[in-house]
């Protein structure tokens, strides 16, 4: 879908080349690149135990293989994925890094820093109890996710608190489609003047557009989809 990237992780011999692309466009594909030192995938307690990496760690996921080294290592790691031991070990890793974004929120850092951090340690909550469920982290998808976890768990209520964190558990359809238009606008700004150099630079542009804005407004949709749906089935129950 044009609201949606295809990651990426190539493995080069030479480690950090410049002038690396990150993110482009390839028959109408948008591919976002990222290069990883072979010391950061060859060993099992680096992969198996960082919940933002292991879940890639499948044979299948290989494109291109030439030496076998991956295909092998690959299919070793895999073997291990759901294990106990590492599954408590990636569930730690999840807890650290959102606790870590929680404690960088410093009123006299840069703004956007501020925003990022509080971002990304939301999102967190989130992640934690995907990785215990030995499910993909996401993060578009992340807290609808999270609901079907918690809902197949009969642990519906526990995701009522997670919105109350957030400041959105009343926040109606109108309201994030106002959030949505004061974001639009200051995307639309920000893409054409931003030079600072930011790690999530790529995703500020035109060829980012579609995902950041276009993949927000469609999982709007998708999302209030399913409310009315569980509120027509509750009026029918009721009645």
């Amino acid at each position: 879908p044009t609201s949606s990237d295809v990651d990426i992780a190539v493995r080069l011999a030479q480690p950090n080349p410049e002038n690396k692309p990150t993110k482009f466009l390839y028959r109408d594909v948008l591919i976002e690149v990222n290069y990883p030192p072979w010391s950061d995938i060859n060993s099992p307690e680096i992969v198996l135990g960082e919940y933002r990496r292991a879940g890639g760690v499948r044979p299948a996921n290989i494109l291109s293989d030439p030496s076998g080294e991956l295909s092998s290592l690959f299919g070793a790691l895999s073997n291990d994925f759901a294990k106990r031991r590492w599954a408590g070990r990636r569930c730690e890793d999840a807890m650290r890094n959102t606790l870590g974004f929680l404690k960088r929120v410093d009123e006299w850092a840069l703004y956007h820093d501020q925003v990022t951090c509080w971002l990304f340690g939301r999102a967190g909550r989130c992640h934690i109890l995907l990785t215990a469920a030995l499910q993909n982290p996401t993060a578009r998808r992340r807290s609808l996710e999270t609901r079907t976890l918690l809902d197949g768990y009969g642990h519906l209520d526990l995701y009522e608190s997670l919105l109350k964190l957030q400041g959105s558990a009343r926040m109606g359809k109108l309201r994030v489609e106002y959030h949505l238009a004061a974001f639009t606008e200051i995307f639309d700004f920000a893409k054409e003047i931003i030079k600072t150099p930011h790690r999530f630079a790529s995703d500020i542009s035109e060829v980012g557009r579609p995902i950041s804005i276009g993949g927000s407004r469609e999982f709007l949709h998708r999302v209030w989809d399913v409310v009315e749906t569980i509120m027509d089935a509750n009026a029918e129950i009721e009645e």
